[in-house]
């Protein structure tokens, strides 16, 4: 009763959102479609199993629910009428093509981060399984350090970025099939060290600033969600796979699409049953702990604290999923008590005010679309403060690109839109 409940609210807090903009890219309106498929996914598998334990904590419902609308009303606080009511068109330029020197560095670059990989694999005392499996026990279980070359996934998603803009805000058209090669060059460059981190966190970052950048310049159609969908399910499916998480020797070809298909059903509600284990449990509060992991970890570091950050695995819950995920709220609940839904405020109000801004110029709209990836996963686990050195990094090379675009003003013009 309850999912059918949520679903109802949900979908009018979205009706509501989406009246706001006629926009299915304002971030509000997203949150809700993302709880939306969450709370089908559910209403699905509850109903296909029988017994109480397949039921989550009614509380967790109130949650889920306080948390659309608190982000919701972040969202209306970004509203910048001015902003609204004027559009100004300008023509980006990128200076020295400063696209190409990302291009050559990742490239040049591969075949030494694929030599350390290599050497990750043949080092390691598991070898009974692929490489991929292997590296990615090695970099979970055992920490495996790539040393500097970690970065390289940082730089490739943001040079994704950087292509994703060029390809589709500047005057620059791929016509030759010179041209067409070096851009699916660049995207596949990109993909492959998503790739190779052996985790499914890159690759929905890739996702998220696909359609944000596509989305804001309006020129998504149907077939682009169609093949982003597409090459997401494959992606990922071919992942669980290999990582067997899904699919077996034993088993048909309908038989594994079916087991992916039933390993998207576990990752979506995977969270919300580990909440709800927390919820049920009971908790003592940590006051900030979870939360401001971070400066925690920076002060410890630097010897200003004694204090040793929190750990951001979390153990394992034995739920009718089985995970260590507890969706975007169990930091802030575990700090703050049901305080922390309030933090929401802030994600809505973040999220909407680099919305309204993100036709301006290339640092709003990157901002945009990267914040895409924590508001996807909500359901998941936070990505908000938990990967806050992540943003910074990100904010500190948008920084530093910003000094090689150049903006020419064509015009203003009244328009209802952002």
């Amino acid at each position: 009763m309850f999912e059918t409940i949520a679903i109802i609210i949900t979908l009018a807090i979205f009706l509501f959102n989406y009246s706001l903009n006629a926009d299915l890219f304002y971030p509000p309106a997203v949150f809700n479609l993302v709880w939306l498929a969450v709370f089908i996914a559910y209403a699905i598998f509850v109903n296909s199993n029988a017994g109480d334990i397949y039921e989550i904590d009614g509380r967790c419902f109130f949650v889920f629910i306080g948390g659309q609308i608190v982000f919701s009303l972040g969202g209306l606080f970004a509203i910048d009428k001015k902003k609204i009511k004027e559009k100004q068109e300008y023509r980006p330029v990128l200076k020295h093509n400063f696209d190409k020197y990302f291009f050559w560095f990742l490239l040049l670059m591969l075949p030494v981060y694929a030599a350390k990989l290599m050497a990750i694999v043949g080092a390691s005392s598991i070898n009974d399984t692929n490489a991929f499996m292997i590296l990615r026990y090695e970099f979970t279980q055992e920490d495996a350090d790539l040393g500097i070359l970690k970065y390289l996934n940082y730089i490739a998603v943001f040079a994704f970025a950087v292509a994703l803009y060029k390809f589709h805000y500047t005057d620059y058209k791929p016509i030759t099939w010179q041209q067409k090669l070096y851009k699916y060059s660049y995207y596949f460059i990109a993909t492959l060290y998503a790739v190779s981190s052996t985790g499914r966190s890159y690759l929905l970052i890739l996702f998220c600033l696909y359609i944000g950048f596509k989305g804001i310049s309006g020129g998504l159609k149907k077939s682009h969600y169609l093949f982003a969908g597409l090459a997401i399910f494959i992606l990922f499916g071919t992942i669980a796979i290999v990582l067997k998480k899904a699919g077996g020797d034993d088993l048909s070809f309908t038989q594994t699409i079916g087991s992916v298909f039933d390993s998207f059903t576990v990752y979506f509600v995977g969270g919300i049953y580990a909440f709800s284990a927390f919820i049920k449990d009971g908790f003592t509060l940590d006051y900030g702990e979870n939360t401001f992991r971070f400066f925690i970890a920076l002060f410890h570091t630097i010897g200003l604290t004694a204090q040793e950050p929190k750990n951001l695995v979390m153990p394992f819950v034995t739920t009718p999923v089985i995970g260590n995920v507890y969706s975007l709220y169990y930091i802030y609940i575990k700090d703050f008590w049901y305080f922390g839904i309030l933090f929401n405020f802030l994600w809505g109000y973040l999220h909407s005010w680099f919305y309204y801004r993100a036709r301006k110029n290339f640092t709003y709209l990157f901002g945009y679309a990267l914040l895409l990836y924590p508001l996807v996963l909500s359901f998941f686990q936070d990505q908000y403060m938990s990967l806050l050195s992540t943003w910074i990094q990100m904010a500190l090379l948008a920084f530093i690109a910003a000094h090689f675009i150049r903006y020419e003003k064509i015009a203003a013009t009244a328009s209802p839109q952002h």
